[in-house]
């Protein structure tokens, strides 16, 4: 009877994580956080269309990003003299409530492309066209941030890449306001080459925006038409290797200021499934000792 009632319990468990994360269920596939607010969003990847989940109560989140365990991170900008200095948070997936992990030890942090490689190893992007744009790694028990090297392509230092994802040959994918282009970055030197211009005028991605690659199909999203440098205020479908890009739809209306900071990937009910199951195996050892 015992048995029975636990897998009862894991059975439950498991219908309650799928029920609460299905994102055909939910009509959204991505997570999103808006800069200025910290107000969290569900993204529909099929016509862009927001659904209001919660907010973190933070402002200036300028990145998402889910691990492979299925944890939330995001880290904020801002002036390394400022009271609250830019940070890297665990964001709880039920309430969307920040804990803080440690600052990012850089001074001023600008931009945000938290990215997890398959190796491994975390990425994240800092400075722009005034300041040399780095390439740094995040050390994601403290926070603390390593400069890889600087973004540049074929010596060309003026970039200001504001989003990023993993490709799947090893390199990263950035999104460059300042050339309007798609870059392959080298994670291992942070040397860079244009993949492609952007098919729009100049000025669209605008100062911040944020990145996914799901199943090989790329995704950015464009700042609003209120941040310090303008975008587009939109969600894009791209390929990463060849640059050719889609709109999906635009976020007017609903996202009016500097536009969303960073996008992360809707866990799979069945990544949340195995949290449960592992939490219950805790349970049942804590029981045993």
């Amino acid at each position: 009877m015992a048995l029975h009632r636990r897998l009862r319990v894991l059975v439950f468990l498991v219908s309650l994580c799928a029920a609460a994360w299905a994102p055909q269920a939910d009509g959204y596939e991505l997570l999103a956080v808006d800069f200025d607010s910290g107000d969290m969003y569900g993204v529909s990847i099929g016509d862009a269309s927001l659904t209001p989940l919660g907010s973190t109560g933070l402002t200036g989140f300028g990145s998402l990003e889910l691990s492979p365990d299925g944890t939330l991170y995001g880290f904020t900008t801002g002036l390394g003299s400022d009271p609250n200095p830019p940070t890297l948070y665990d964001i709880d997936l039920g309430t969307f409530v920040p804990t803080t992990i440690g600052p990012l030890n850089q001074g001023s942090i600008f931009d945000g492309s938290l990215v997890f490689a398959s190796t491994g190893t975390v990425y994240a992007t800092n400075g722009g066209y005034v300041l040399a744009p780095t390439l740094l790694t995040i050390d994601m028990l403290t926070g603390e941030a390593t400069v890889v090297g600087t973004i540049s392509v074929n010596g060309d230092k003026r970039h200001d890449v504001n989003a990023m994802a993993w490709r799947s040959d090893g390199m990263l994918v950035g999104l460059d306001r300042v050339t309007n282009s798609l870059l392959a970055i080298n994670p291992n030197d942070a040397t860079a080459t244009v993949i492609a211009p952007l098919a729009f005028p100049n000025g669209v991605v605008g100062g911040v925006g944020g990145m996914v690659i799901i199943d090989g199909i790329g995704y950015f999203s464009t700042s609003g038409p209120n941040d310090f440098i303008p975008g587009t205020n939109s969600l894009y479908r791209f390929d990463p290797f060849s640059g050719s890009t889609t709109l999906v739809g635009s976020f007017d209306g609903t996202i009016t200021g500097s536009g969303i900071g960073g996008l992360a990937l809707v866990p799979e009910p069945a990544t949340l499934a195995l949290l449960a199951v592992g939490g219950l195996a805790l349970v049942r050892r804590k029981r045993r000792a």
